[in-house]
């Protein structure tokens, strides 16, 4: 019985450390989860970037913000 309990224990420390208060599985939860958040992140800084090119480049801003 004693068993069960640290078992229990054991499995409640290994949630609590993969998920955090607001119940979001943490990027410390798997090398795996944590790469693909990181590529996602790059991946939105990238777009980001190259659209912040896009509308500051004159001849495409005007083309984008025209009025018809």
């Amino acid at each position: 019985m004693f068993s069960d309990i640290e078992e229990v224990k054991d499995i409640e420390n290994f949630i609590s450390e993969a998920i955090n208060d607001e119940g979001v599985l943490k990027d410390e939860a798997s090398i795996g989860l944590r790469d693909v958040r990181r590529q996602k992140q790059n991946i939105n800084a990238n777009i980001k970037e190259k659209f912040d090119e896009l509308i500051s480049n004159k001849k495409y801003a005007k083309m984008l913000f025209r009025k018809e």
